[in-house]
């Protein structure tokens, strides 16, 4: 749920009303949050508005998260808990949480979620403890800028723009950045947080040229 929530949003307004969701998300259970109605998911929207963290899209993903949750709760019930599930499912994918990401957020897979990407599935692997980045556009720039992936379609590295990836991109991206925490002794999720930082609305929002110029201290 977080890693939904943290899709087109300055996070800092979630972060606001992160102590008070469990109530609006139903005690954060996919079957109950699986049996809410349209009326139901529209007072979820409402109550994020009214809390200062308007939703982008009218709070569409608020709506797919329905059937998502409705997958997870089919997987829970196939392998006993969703625990089992996603352990099973990572031991099938080499023991490598970027497979794993894959396995749940890639186009073509048949175990893809329902509304959520491989950067928003790396995001809610990090949440429940899986050590990898999550390879959304500041991730993948800052890869780009930092030279510890090369993006010979990136035409446009104006500003603050992010290249448009494939899906063997975004595997490159997290691998990249899987080396570069090796190299610098620590945990994917740390230095993964530490450069998303950097270049977000809630950091310190460095562009293309500023991350470069620190590429090169």
């Amino acid at each position: 749920m977080l890693g939904l929530l943290s899709n087109s949003i300055d996070w800092a307004k979630i972060q606001a009303v992160r102590p008070n969701l469990s109530g609006p998300f139903v005690g954060f259970s996919p079957a109950e949050y699986e049996k809410l109605d349209d009326g139901g998911v529209g007072r979820l929207i409402t109550w994020f508005s009214d809390h200062g963290a308007t939703l982008p899209y009218n709070g569409e993903s608020l709506r797919r998260l329905r059937q998502t949750a409705a997958q997870l709760c089919t997987y829970s019930r196939e392998h006993g808990c969703l625990e089992r599930f996603l352990d099973e499912l990572f031991q099938a994918n080499g023991a490598d949480a970027k497979r794993l990401a894959l396995a749940l957020g890639g186009a073509g897979s048949v175990h893809k979620l329902a509304g959520l990407g491989i950067p928003l599935v790396a995001e809610a692997l990090k949440n429940i403890g899986y050590d990898l980045a999550k390879p959304d556009r500041h991730i993948n720039r800052a890869a780009a800028c930092f030279g510890i992936v090369q993006f010979p379609r990136w035409r446009d590295a104006s500003a603050r723009k992010a290249p448009m990836l494939s899906q063997a991109d975004l595997l490159t991206v997290m691998q990249a950045m899987d080396m570069f925490s090796r190299k610098v002794g620590q945990l994917v999720t740390f230095v993964d947080n530490a450069v998303w930082l950097l270049c977000a609305k809630s950091g310190l929002w460095m562009s293309n040229a500023d991350l470069v110029a620190l590429s090169s201290k």
